[in-house]
């Protein structure tokens, strides 16, 4: 199982904000992508 850092995850969560923008009906919203890849809400937003 992969060890990522803080800014992977970040980075992982904003991807797929953008990714779920594009191909989802109903897009993540910061809070749902923070809560999957466990990172604070408030460095997403």
């Amino acid at each position: 199982m992969p060890i990522y850092s803080k800014e992977d995850k970040l980075n992982l969560a904003l991807q797929a904000i953008e990714n779920s923008k594009k191909y989802r009906e109903k897009p993540l919203s910061l809070r749902q992508a923070a809560k999957i890849f466990n990172v604070p809400h408030s460095t997403i937003s």
